[in-house]
């Protein structure tokens, strides 16, 4: 009798540890505002105004430029993003290298206007350019958030905001360099959360 007073207690602080453990494990989801362009922004999200509008877009674009997958060849980058949905990088000045159209943005420095399905904190959130996946639907830069191409909102974890690494003036990712990864996303989407959106951009 004795022994089970004592061991009582830690069984129940163990089962409370446990708990916490798993509720501290639980990842957050927030709810994004999606737009196919900058002319969707003031009519889509409620509240928005023209100003940081125009705010959240001109980051999302320099996000853009600095931080795109970039490929070697076209074909490279159609295997990842699909046909049709690649261009020629214009800053690499000799038209040698080749990275995924910019299909919309998750407007995350904006999701505090969807009110409470918002996170606190949610309006100092970057926005963040999207690019078509080979599969089908959009995806971060690194490919570790994945949603159904679409305006309106979507639901997903912090790490869709995460800062993603310069690609500008890098080497540019080859076959091999693909191949070593398993494809575009895959060595990161671990952490990554499959979304759903509305209707395809710009449809």
């Amino acid at each position: 009798m004795k022994r089970n007073r004592l061991t009582r207690p830690a069984t129940i602080g163990l089962i409370g540890l446990t708990a916490f453990t798993l509720a501290a494990c639980q990842e957050e989801v927030l709810e994004v505002p999606m737009i196919s362009s900058a002319s969707e922004c003031t009519t889509s999200i409620p509240g928005a105004t023209p100003e940081e509008c125009k705010a959240a877009i001109d980051q999302a674009n320099a996000e853009h430029q600095a931080t795109a997958p970039r490929y070697d060849a076209v074909a490279v980058c159609e295997e990842q993003h699909g046909a049709g949905n690649c261009v020629a990088d214009n800053s690499s000045g000799g038209g040698s290298i080749f990275m995924p159209i910019l299909m919309g943005y998750m407007m995350g420095s904006l999701m505090s206007k969807l009110g409470g399905g918002a996170a606190a904190g949610a309006a100092n959130a970057r926005s963040v350019p999207m690019y078509p996946g080979a599969g089908g639907g959009l995806q971060t830069a690194d490919g570790s958030t994945k949603v159904a191409a679409g305006s309106g909102t979507a639901k997903v974890g912090p790490q869709a905001f995460k800062a993603q690494p310069t690609t500008l003036g890098k080497a540019p990712m080859s076959s091999a360099t693909v191949r070593s990864t398993g494809g575009f996303g895959n060595s990161t989407t671990s952490g990554g959360r499959t979304s759903s959106g509305g209707g395809g951009f710009g449809g």
